[in-house]
């Protein structure tokens, strides 16, 4: 029998906040279609990992055969047959997490495993491990293409709107960083909300953080980073689509007020094609 997670929640048990509920408003639905699925999935550092999903919001999984663990997760559809999937295992101690990139078409894996509090000086930043796979199936050959990394999105700039009051820029830097960026009107939203939340005010200038970026397909790519230089040490996964400029992704870590939050987001975008100022102070 598996054993079931003292995580395993509802959503509202588990990620209902404020700012859940409020960069939440644009999310496309969680899917179902992988409901019923059991996945072998190999990775290339040898690491094995067995997962099926019995209902829409469950996992159940086991790494390297060890038992099984059933644990609350979501799944939203980031294209045609490539799925998102995220487990937010916060009664684990230190606190971990699982992001699941599913490539059915081309049977490819992209995992990042998360921890939090591994860092006594720092315990809200996350850790990470990022790593590439392949989905076995029966006999058939293991695939020899994998989901990589790439620079196809550097030096471009999407303007992300996550809802009708809440827009941010993401400034991809180099192939190892990014800045976001925000017009005048959205800065002064948000020193307004940090106000009415007791919270100090922010210089709003900008942070350069580290960062990856994963070529998923031709027009689906990872972005992922870390606010380790910003202070909350939460880590931000998004898969892209560039074609139709829609993203579907997560936040691990933690609120402005510094509880466990974990998420799942969508938001629509535009490209930037004229400078901005922060690129003067970046002297990019």
């Amino acid at each position: 029998m598996p054993r079931e997670s003292e995580s395993t929640a509802t959503v509202e048990e588990m990620m209902y906040t404020s700012e859940f509920e409020g960069l939440s408003q644009y999310r496309v639905p969680y899917s179902r279609e992988l409901e019923g699925t059991c996945l072998n999935i190999l990775f290339d550092d040898s690491s094995k990992l067995m997962v099926s999903f019995p209902s829409r919001d469950t996992i159940l999984f086991s790494e390297n055969a060890g038992d099984f663990v059933m644990e609350t997760c979501h799944t939203m559809k980031a294209e045609d047959t490539v799925y998102l999937i995220f487990v937010d295992r916060r009664n684990e101690h230190p606190r971990s997490g699982m992001i699941l990139v599913i490539d059915m078409d081309n049977h490819l894996v992209t995992g990042t495993f998360m921890k939090q509090g591994l860092t006594s000086s720092y315990p809200g930043l996350v850790s990470r491990e990022i790593k590439f796979g392949v989905i076995k199936d029966g006999d058939h050959p293991l695939p020899e293409a994998r989901h990589s990394y790439t620079d196809d999105l550097v030096g471009k700039k999407i303007e992300w709107s996550y809802n009708p009051d809440f827009e941010i820029m993401h400034v991809y830097l180099s192939p190892s960083t990014y800045c976001w960026a925000m017009n005048s009107e959205m800065q002064k939203k948000m020193q307004d909300a940090r106000i009415q939340q007791g919270l100090p005010l922010d210089d709003m200038k900008p942070i350069v953080e580290p960062c990856a970026y994963i070529k998923i397909r031709r027009n689906l790519y990872v972005f992922t980073f870390v606010e380790e230089n910003q202070g909350s040490g939460t880590q931000a996964f998004f898969v892209i689509n560039t074609d139709r400029l829609i993203d579907c992704g997560v936040f691990f870590g933690n609120n402005p007020q510094g509880n466990p939050e974990g998420y799942m987001v969508s938001a629509y975008g535009k490209w930037i094609n004229e400078r901005i100022a922060y690129e003067d102070i970046l002297n990019i």
